[in-house]
């Protein structure tokens, strides 16, 4: 079916059978599947990630929501993109403590590591800046135990490298 909005403008409708909700459901799922595919490539390739936090309330406290997106720069195309990374359902309380677990788990999901994030946006609300700063300690002990195991790999490998000159001069020692 064809029909004529304005000069220039053709609007097509096409009609399809979709036999039943499963297989919307998979088609939904594939199309989703292909869409993550290509913006965790978007994301992989940014320099910077902005995150934004933000939470919503049914009335009558009977559901609670925590919204996760992204702001970066599409180097490729050189446009700014914007994307929604999560939408989940949370349960009351809102601590910080469990809106910093969904944030790390929405950063881990998306392989969005934190040295990427330039900024996190949110409200002022005290459990959102407590998120905040408590992905921030988690970082910081992160990047210690880092630093930890390179020194240990680094004495480990120094250790080696001593033992290895005092062979050759145990070697060079008995050819005398």
């Amino acid at each position: 079916m064809q029909g004529s909005l304005k000069a220039g403008f053709t609007v097509k409708l096409i009609l399809c059978d979709v036999s039943g909700s499963a297989k919307l459901s998979q088609l939904m799922k594939c199309r989703y599947e292909t869409i993550a595919v290509k913006l965790k490539s978007l994301l992989t390739s940014s320099r910077k990630v902005m995150i934004c936090l933000d939470g919503w309330t049914k009335k009558g406290m009977s559901a609670s929501y925590l919204g996760i997106s992204a702001s970066f720069f599409d180097q490729r195309r050189r446009v700014p993109c914007h994307a929604l990374l999560s939408l989940a359902e949370l349960e009351h309380p809102h601590t910080g403590q469990m809106l910093s677990a969904c944030l790390a788990n929405c950063l881990d999901t998306w392989s969005i590591p934190s040295s990427k994030v330039l900024l996190i946006i949110s409200d002022n609300g005290a459990n959102k800046v407590k998120a905040v700063r408590l992905l921030q300690q988690k970082e910081k002990l992160r990047q210690a135990q880092d630093t930890r195991e390179q020194n240990e790999d680094e004495e480990t490998d120094n250790i080696s490298s001593s033992e290895e000159v005092e062979d050759i001069n145990d070697d060079n020692d008995g050819e005398n």
